[in-house]
């Protein structure tokens, strides 16, 4: 069967590609403390499936089955839980500010720089990345943190490490981040999007062909 991915394969650069797919997975994982692997991937033809890998080798070759389309890979390991309990730090904060819920790209650009000084005032300064999703801005922040599960003061609450990954996105985005994300970020699906992959809804609205409005970019380091 001829998939869409398929049918596009002949507008991608497939060697220029596939280096800036290599050094855009080589900076999302800088960001992750060890271990990195084993951890889930995902594609346009997983169909937002998770697959799990056990090395960077496996996630390119994956990336580049899906024909570099809709490239994934989760902020944290596939193993965060012990007896079900959580034991993985909150460690990473994604906040996704999607152009669908602004009027303009003025707004878009505004509420950006408002979670950008946010960050800047509750981290002691921390700069964050910024990628171009192509259907808006994702900001990615490690941090650190301990197992909130295992602090006293949050005893009364339920799975409190999830609910701060929820609470950060918000806070920081003074509520302007996607809903949808916000509401329901745990640590299985904080999937981050691959520099020098491509966002297949954008293919789509680019006629099925690939470019510079299709990829998606590093804005911030």
């Amino acid at each position: 069967m001829i998939t869409a991915a398929n049918q596009i394969n002949n507008s991608i650069d497939v060697t220029i590609n596939n280096i800036i797919l290599d050094g855009g997975l080589d900076f999302i994982i800088g960001h992750f403390e060890e271990p990195i692997w084993p951890r889930t991937v995902s594609t346009h033809t997983t169909e937002g499936r998770q697959v799990l890998v056990y090395s960077k080798a496996e996630a390119i070759a994956i990336f580049k089955q899906a024909n570099l389309l809709d490239c994934r890979i989760n902020a944290y390991p596939c193993y965060t839980r012990v007896g079900g309990i959580n034991r993985q730090t909150p460690n990473f904060i994604f906040i996704d500010l999607d152009s669908s819920h602004f009027t303009s790209r003025n707004a878009l650009d505004r509420a950006l720089r408002k979670v950008l000084k946010n960050i800047k005032e509750k981290f002691n300064g921390a700069q964050a990345t910024v990628i171009s999703s192509g259907n808006g801005y994702h900001i990615y922040l490690p941090i650190q943190s301990s197992i909130l599960e295992l602090e006293s003061v949050f005893a009364e609450f339920e799975e409190p490490s999830k609910k701060f990954l929820r609470f950060s996105e918000k806070m920081l985005s003074n509520g302007k981040a996607d809903p949808c994300h916000s509401n329901n970020l745990s640590f299985k699906n904080c999937m981050l999007r691959i520099p020098g992959s491509h966002n297949w809804e954008c293919v789509k609205r680019n006629s099925n062909s690939i470019g510079s409005t299709t990829e998606v970019k590093i804005i911030q380091k």
